[in-house]
């Protein structure tokens, strides 16, 4: 089938399934809290509250979003169609997103179905158990994505501007017992950002109490080609690192975990020719763990000045090349003065009907102007709103002078994204999704989208 008969076709199923609406299956409310980002469809399968082995669900939605047009660069509001079948058998999971945009005067965007890239775009999820499983897999968008203890790369997703930018990316980690791995791909069609974490725990066969989980580790991250020009040379950035840990107690009450690492910048010649200073150093310690229905976690950093911890953060698909500059150049000139500050997180599950967590972090001196920055999430079940609201709320702010300025989040500092949704029956969902992030200059943009989600 050619891409154009895929289009049409695409177009004829989503018409048709939207104007007839669901006839069949179970009633299902909203997908699992948690198990994806703000403002994207939201996973309902994987045999949660069924007693089958396998589910089938179909979810479609028609809206408005503010997204850019490949046509001319300009950001413009776009009608869409949009339908999400999943597919799920024990641990194995299917998404796909099968979407078509309409401008104004009613015509369908083809230029999202030509090439065979847009096709692999269509690839919400594929998956293999759960985060934290001895087996988890998954290729399609990824959200805080962390290896280890988050020193090089922490919370990081590739659906940032979603869903003006979609990438297909893939996470795969196991454990052993004795040992085990985590690795990531951003785009697996470009490949040029990716990583990975391998560990061992030498003395787990021993009767030791504490000593028989003392894992060590080894990291490296690098991005190929961060401005994604094939014609730019020598622009690779890459953090390797090493780190160690030892659980202290762990029960359904308390747990304990020390942890420490350390971690080495490597910068191509694009950026030691620009003044910035190679092989910056970083080293950090701290404690995380659980107490009751809170999570933890507390840590001392300590960097050179040309070494940026978590260089791989929620920010960076935007600043890995913005207006021109990439990340790394902005990287000083040399190691001094030496860097401290702290890290501190905090996050409660509350019988499952709120989430919430925080985290902030600085450092006393910034030649990059990122530090003091917090972050925060915000998920409320709606049982808590007699069954007819939802909320959800992500927001992350950097160079925070004072905490008043929480609030203001007009700024290019400021990423935000709430989703409210009411739910008129078992089986539709009215949504606005709020975004602020920032396009390819670093400018500050806010989108707001609006749907109706049919799933049955």
């Amino acid at each position: 089938m050619k891409h154009g008969q895929a289009f049409r076709l695409a177009v004829a199923l989503l018409g048709a399934w939207l104007c007839a609406g669901p006839a069949h299956g179970e009633p299902s409310g909203a997908g699992p809290m948690g198990s994806s980002p703000v403002g994207e469809p939201r996973p309902a399968i994987g045999g949660e509250g069924n007693d089958l082995p396998w589910t089938f669900k179909l979810n479609g939605s028609a809206g408005a979003a503010t997204v850019t047009n490949p046509a001319n660069g300009r950001t413009e509001i776009f009608n869409t169609l949009s339908l999400q079948p999943e597919l799920g058998w024990r641990k194995f999971g299917l998404g796909l997103d099968l979407y078509v945009y309409f401008d104004t005067n009613g015509k369908a965007r083809e230029r999202d179905w030509e090439k065979a890239r847009d096709l692999v775009n269509k690839i919400w999820y594929v998956r293999w158990g759960r985060k934290g499983d001895p087996l988890y897999a998954r290729l399609g968008g990824l959200s805080g994505v962390t290896l280890g203890h988050g020193f090089i790369m922490g919370g990081y997703t590739n659906r940032l501007r979603y869903p003006d930018i979609r990438q297909v990316g893939a996470v795969l980690d196991f454990d052993l017992d004795y040992g085990g791995a985590e690795s990531v791909v951003a785009d697996i069609q470009r490949a040029t950002l990716l990583g990975g974490r391998v560990y061992v725990r030498p003395l787990r066969g021993t009767k030791l109490p504490l000593l028989k989980g003392l894992a060590f580790g080894v990291s490296g991250v690098t991005d190929r080609d961060p401005d994604s020009d094939k014609g730019s040379h020598d622009d690779q950035v890459s953090v390797y690192g090493a780190d160690m840990e030892l659980p202290l107690a762990s029960n359904d009450i308390f747990s304990a975990k020390l942890y420490g690492d350390a971690a080495m910048m490597r910068l191509g010649k694009r950026y030691t020719d620009r003044g910035s200073k190679d092989n910056g150093k970083g080293f950090t310690g701290g404690v995380g763990g659980k107490v009751l229905f809170f999570d933890y976690r507390a840590e001392m950093r300590s960097a050179d000045a040309n070494f940026v911890p978590t260089f791989f953060d929620g920010y960076y698909e935007i600043d890995r090349s913005t207006g021109g500059a990439r990340k790394a150049d902005l990287i000083p000139s040399n190691a001094l003065p030496r860097r401290t500050g702290p890290l501190a997180q905090l996050s409660a599950n509350i019988l499952d009907k709120i989430r919430v967590s925080g985290t902030y972090e600085s450092l006393n001196y910034d030649p990059m102007g990122i530090y003091p920055r917090v972050r925060g999430e915000v998920r409320v079940d709606p049982s808590l709103f007699l069954g007819k609201f939802e909320a959800t709320s992500q927001y992350e702010r950097r160079r925070l002078s004072k905490f008043g300025d929480l609030g203001r989040t007009r700024n290019t500092d400021s990423i935000l994204t709430t989703e409210l949704a009411y739910l008129v029956g078992a089986n539709l969902r009215l949504v606005a999704v709020f975004k602020q992030t920032y396009d390819e200059l670093g400018r500050s943009v806010r989108s707001t989208q609006l749907r109706a989600d049919v799933r049955f």
